[in-house]
């Protein structure tokens, strides 16, 4: 294609995801991730998992989920304003650390305060919607 001459309607899409598994919930506020099959699951430090940003309500088995991509605070211990633009990794689904087993990015931090380590969140996202329409199915981490 080549560059734009004139204006371009550029449509948008809300990603949601299907939530939807016996005996996991994800909680309003959580860092949510994709497993290795595209599938929604609350954060944790568990190999191939994919940051993709935080739940904005939460979700159990059928309901649908707004997973937004930011700027959020977590909890975490030993990271300081030195670390600003420093990859931190998920040690569960709401707290980050400068390493962890498995290295599953959270995200990059953005500034530290007395509300904890502001995180930029789910750069990974558009790698993971392997159908290219924005909806995922959950499934238990």
């Amino acid at each position: 294609m080549a560059a734009l001459t004139a204006d371009r309607d550029t449509r948008e899409r809300v990603p949601q995801l299907r939530t939807p598994v016996a005996a996991t919930k994800i909680h309003a506020g959580a860092l949510v991730a994709l497993n290795s099959d595209g599938k929604a699951v609350p954060a944790a430090d568990t190999a191939g998992l994919i940051v993709i940003g935080v739940a904005q309500h939460p979700a159990e088995i059928g309901e649908r989920i707004n997973v937004k991509r930011g700027c959020f605070a977590f909890g975490a211990t030993g990271i300081t304003n030195a670390d600003i633009g420093s990859t931190v990794y998920v040690t569960d689904d709401q707290t980050v650390a400068k390493t962890s087993t498995n290295k599953v990015a959270a995200g990059e931090v953005f500034e530290v305060d007395d509300e904890g380590v502001w995180v930029i969140t789910g750069n990974a996202y558009a790698k993971a919607d392997h159908n290219h329409d924005g909806v995922y199915e959950p499934v238990a981490g």
